[in-house]
């Protein structure tokens, strides 16, 4: 059972758009359409997520969770992707070692090739690496673009390892 998160390289070179409310509004404003897709494997199964479009759509929930992580020793999640591009429901639960993910689709062609695929065990530790792989590109392209603290911290929070209860 496998997960990861490999980053790739996005351009990025959006800039600052003041209207910009949220850290997803913000990712899709730095990120352009044609940038470098990141790839999520699932499993055997490779999703590719844009950053403009899926983690744009995605990094709100993506952050939250990890913080949660962080901070809890164990825990329980549920997360509906709302991104067109990656179609699914994640069912999360946490222990101070290992995290299980179980995954249900909106996509029925989707649902087909994923249910016959267990869902993911994997450490937290590695778990929240991934992930926080992801935060670390956006965080520099983000303060490349002149976004501040206020887009800035909950990705910096997140990728605070210091504070991880899982060693």
């Amino acid at each position: 059972m496998s997960f990861s998160i490999v980053c790739n390289n996005p351009r990025g070179g959006g800039r600052l758009n003041e209207a910009d409310e949220t850290l997803g509004d913000a990712v899709q404003s730095v990120f352009e359409l044609d940038d470098e897709d990141a790839e999520l494997e699932w499993n055997g199964m490779v999703f590719s997520l844009n950053y403009k479009y899926d983690f744009g759509m995605m990094i709100d929930d993506a952050v939250s969770l990890i913080a949660e992580m962080i901070a809890s020793t164990d825990g329980r999640a549920v997360i509906e992707w709302v991104s067109t591009g990656f179609p699914f429901t994640w069912k999360i639960d946490w222990s101070d070692d290992w995290v299980s993910v179980l995954v249900t689709s909106r996509d029925p062609d989707i649902e087909q090739k994923i249910l016959v695929r267990d869902g993911v065990k994997t450490t937290k530790r590695e778990f929240v690496r991934q992930w926080q792989s992801v935060f670390l590109v956006i965080m520099a392209k983000l303060a490349a673009a002149g976004y501040g603290e206020r887009y800035l911290s909950s990705l910096r929070d997140a990728c605070d390892t210091d504070r991880a209860k899982d060693g």
